[in-house]
Formats: C-alpha cells, sequence, structure tokens
C-alpha cells in the first residue's frame, strides 16, 4: 500500500534498506530520532549431519547483515551453530 502512494506506515529500516522498492524510489525510509532499539535473531534447527543449502544459505545471509550493522555499534559476538560451518 506504501509503494502505491496509499498512506505511510512504521516498519523496521531492515525491512525496508536494501528491499528492491526502496532501491528504485517507490518508498523510502526515515530513521527515527533517538532510535535505540536492538534487534534479537535467534535461528535454530535441530542438530543434523547436515544441513540443507538452502537454510545454510540463508543463516549465512543474516550472520552477514548482522556483521555489517554491527560495525556502527559494538554487540555480543555472534556465535554460529557448529552444524552450520
Amino acid at each position: 500500500m506504501v509503494a502505491e502512494g496509499l498512506g505511510a506506515t512504521v516498519l523496521p529500516d531492515f525491512s525496508v534498506v536494501g528491499d528492491p522498492l526502496e532501491r528504485r524510489g517507490a518508498i523510502t525510509y526515515r530513521p527515527i530520532a533517538g532510535d535505540t532499539a536492538r534487534v534479537l535473531l535467534n535461528a535454530a534447527a535441530p542438530p543434523a549431519e547436515s544441513v540443507p543449502q538452502a537454510a545454510g544459505d540463508l543463516h549465512e545471509a543474516f550472520v552477514r547483515r548482522a556483521r555489517e550493522l554491527s560495525h556502527s555499534s559494538p554487540r555480543e559476538p555472534l556465535q554460529t551453530p557448529e552444524h552450520y560451518t
């Protein structure tokens, strides 16, 4: 609805920044002054000898993005479960 010009909404920046709609200018974001919110993502999987390629790729994308975000604000170290390495 926002991309169609039908209104505004509040979304977390990680769901907008880099989105194809944002890259082509159909949507934009404005930071909230004084925002100190943290995002915690815990990815869990049952122990397995092998992980499907798609699951491993998704986990890698999450870790890569978390590392990018952590450069601007130091956080706790990222931990990667052994069955994802």
